[in-house]
C-alpha cells in the first residue's frame, strides 16, 4: 500500500487526528475518508494539503 493508507501515510494520519486535525485521503475513488482526484483537482485553494504517493 502506499500513500495515505501506506506505512508513513497510516502512522501520519492516525498522529494528525490524535490532534485534532480532520484528515481526507486523496484518492482515485471517493468514499469514506477520501475523495477523488477529480474532486480535489476542483478545489486548488486547499489549505494544509499534503501529498504522499509511492512511485
Amino acid at each position: 500500500k502506499r500513500g495515505g493508507t501506506g506505512f508513513v501515510g497510516r502512522a501520519l494520519t492516525q498522529l494528525l487526528r490524535s490532534r485534532g486535525h480532520e484528515v481526507t485521503h486523496v484518492s482515485r475513488q471517493g468514499g469514506e475518508g477520501r475523495i477523488s482526484w477529480y474532486t480535489y483537482s476542483r478545489f486548488p485553494s486547499l489549505l494544509g494539503s499534503w501529498v504522499l504517493r509511492g512511485s
